[in-house]
């Protein structure tokens, strides 16, 4: 897939989510779920209802704020779908794939995303800067 154009990218997105299409109800909440898509894969810094909202065009927040709390939709089976659409593209018979949730110790007062909470790796709570990655391992 090329998506070196704004265009392409556009098309690439809409392309992604036919597949999750049918698990939303209402055209609205399909219109603003893919709209919060396009806006979390912005240039935008912060990315909170505010500022996606603006990305897109909309005087306020509130249709982006409605499909977070509000919106009827089948949350289990997008999940599913999407599952089903990672181990087509990046499965392999000879990889695996592992969700890692880990904490960082930080210290200081000014790292974003640092909050005091849980760390495994300290065996105690602490300044902690939270991240999830996933890690592909092809054998």
């Amino acid at each position: 897939m090329n998506v070196e154009n704004a265009s392409d990218w556009v098309k690439a997105l809409e392309e992604f989510f036919k597949p999750f299409e049918c698990y939303f109800l209402r055209s609205e909440t399909r219109d603003n779920v893919q709209g919060y898509m396009r806006a979390l894969l912005s240039d935008v810094k912060r990315k909170n209802s505010w500022q996606l909202g603006e990305v897109l065009g909309l005087a306020d927040p509130h249709p982006l704020q409605r499909v977070l709390r509000e919106a009827k939709w089948e949350d289990q089976d997008v999940r599913c779908q999407l599952r089903e659409r990672v181990v087509r593209v990046m499965g392999s018979e000879q990889g695996i794939g592992v969700v890692d949730e880990s904490g960082f110790v930080k210290w200081g007062e000014k790292s974003a995303g640092v909050s005091r909470q849980y760390c495994g790796r300290i065996v105690r709570s602490g300044s902690i800067w939270a991240m999830s990655r996933l890690i592909v391992q092809h054998f």
